[in-house]
């Protein structure tokens, strides 16, 4: 016996007769196709199906028992499942579905420079402008509070340097010459010694203050605005890891650093007033 999704209710025991049909469609779709009831029952056998609730053992919570269906045909859903792999599509190369397969946390880079081309398609895909108003990632009011900061060292076209991204006019503006790559790895946790190798090192920061102020009135108080910019910051990171797989590259979010610290280095690399969120590195992965 199984469980139709539809929650029609009969009987599978092969009897030849009228089936003992309740449910709506099994009826009306007999008197549409025109059959009769044997030779319409031996066709749509799905639409025959009893649903039981399932009996449950006394101190046994309910989801604790098998399922109540003895037997369950390959692919139609069942009261508890609905088989999804047959359903989906192999994704097609270059698709979307196709990077979500290739993309991997790198931890590992290869000593080779990026392009200002990588790093020009990275900090759009995180935040860049495409029609209108609109940017690549969303964000709750169009209120964009996240800064994007490119921390580079070693990029072709590109000087060693604490770079500010400007969405608007879609350019880098040079805040600290110089690089700066190990002293931001120096702030995390535990990955100083692979991360300062990437070639960039991407940092989010975002102005948690002006989020909770705009959203104020919105439950649970005082909460509901910082909630919106760390989302948006994992809008932004998704994005840099799938425009990474896409061009080829590694890619990989750290988000275990000692805020303080890095909000203490000099010269700043984080704007004043905004808060540290994620922080990528981004370079070709080592072989």
């Amino acid at each position: 016996m199984f469980a139709d999704a539809f929650g029609f209710q009969g009987s599978l025991s092969g009897d030849p007769g009228e089936p003992d049909v309740q449910g709506p469609l099994a009826a009306g779709g007999r008197r549409r196709a025109g059959l009769a009831p044997s030779k319409f029952r031996r066709q749509t056998p799905y639409l025959y199906a009893t649903v039981r609730p399932p009996r449950v053992a006394r101190g046994q919570p309910w989801h604790s028992q098998p399922p109540p269906c003895g037997v369950c045909l390959p692919g139609l859903m069942t009261q508890r499942e609905a088989p999804l792999q047959a359903a989906r599509h192999t994704p097609p190369v270059g698709s979307l579905g196709a990077m979500l397969i290739k993309r991997r946390s790198t931890r590992s880079f290869a000593p080779r420079p990026l392009s200002i081309g990588h790093v020009a398609l990275m900090v759009w895909a995180a935040q860049g402008r495409t029609t209108g108003e609109r940017r690549t990632s969303p964000s709750a009011h169009a209120l964009y509070p996240l800064t994007l900061t490119a921390v580079a060292g070693s990029v072709d076209g590109l000087a060693p340097g604490a770079y500010r991204y400007d969405a608007e006019r879609d350019v880098l503006t040079l805040i600290a010459d110089g690089d700066h790559r190990d002293r931001v790895a120096g702030t995390t946790l535990a990955d100083h010694l692979w991360l300062r190798q990437a070639p960039v090192l991407l940092l989010l920061s975002g102005d948690l203050e002006a989020a909770t102020q705009h959203f104020a009135d919105q439950r649970p108080l005082g909460q509901r605005g910082a909630r919106y910019v760390w989302l948006e910051a994992g809008h932004a990171s998704q994005n840099i890891y799938l425009q990474a797989a896409e061009s080829g590259l590694g890619a990989v979010l750290v988000a275990g650093f000692d805020d303080d610290q890095l909000l203490e280095l000099t010269p700043a690399v984080v704007p004043s007033g905004q808060h540290p969120l994620a922080l990528l590195g981004v370079g070709h992965p080592a072989e």
